[in-house]
């Protein structure tokens, strides 16, 4: 309610410069990163993981591996195993 002193987090998806989360300072995360609501500083989406936009991180799928700031899994090889969580093949 107006006037509420309840904390406001920012959404998922951004990040909030300023720490009550007001709409001036809501800076749009990029594809590559990871912002959960609440954050207050973007992070590089976590090798291991893929973050098909930046409010989901999702664990690499076996058969496929995740680089630093993975947007998709990138399949493994013909003769490379690649179990679920791979960073490299």
């Amino acid at each position: 309610p107006a006037g509420s002193m309840a904390e406001r987090l920012c959404p998922a998806g951004h990040y909030c410069t300023s720490p009550d989360g007001t709409d001036d300072h809501v800076v749009e995360c990029e594809l590559g990163s990871y912002c959960p609501a609440g954050s207050a500083i973007w992070e590089i989406c976590t090798a291991g993981f893929y973050c098909p936009d930046p409010t989901q991180k999702l664990l690499c799928t076996e058969g496929s591996y995740c680089p630093e700031g993975s947007t998709e899994p990138t399949p493994c090889g013909v003769f490379e195993v690649c179990e679920a969580g791979a960073e490299i093949p």
